[in-house]
């Protein structure tokens, strides 16, 4: 702790607060849940939110995707387009499998 705040994890911390509710959406691949994360207005809970859609993979997920392109925070933004890039070209590996 540099500034001798509350620690970023654990219990009482912002960070705790925001991420399960994401973390908890994810698991259970609730997009409603995630897409209104993704309306927040907290860029941290932006940013996180567009990185558990990486595992989700729903394409539900790409119209507030590509409206995160223009968010305000390089973070969110860069966390949409690293996600969109997965769900939009997924690996060369899962074609392979479906060719056999």
């Amino acid at each position: 702790m540099v500034d001798g705040g509350s620690a970023p994890y654990g219990p009482g911390s912002s960070t705790a607060k925001t991420d399960w509710p994401i973390i908890d959406a994810q698991y259970h691949r609730d997009v409603s849940s995630l897409l209104a994360f993704m309306t927040d207005t907290s860029a941290n809970v932006r940013a996180r939110a567009a990185l558990a859609f990486a595992s989700v993979g729903d394409s539900d997920a790409v119209p507030a995707l590509l409206h995160a392109l223009n968010d305000p925070d390089p973070t969110v933004r860069a966390n949409a387009d690293d996600v969109l890039k997965g769900i939009l070209k997924p690996d060369a590996t899962e074609d392979e499998e479906d060719d056999e």
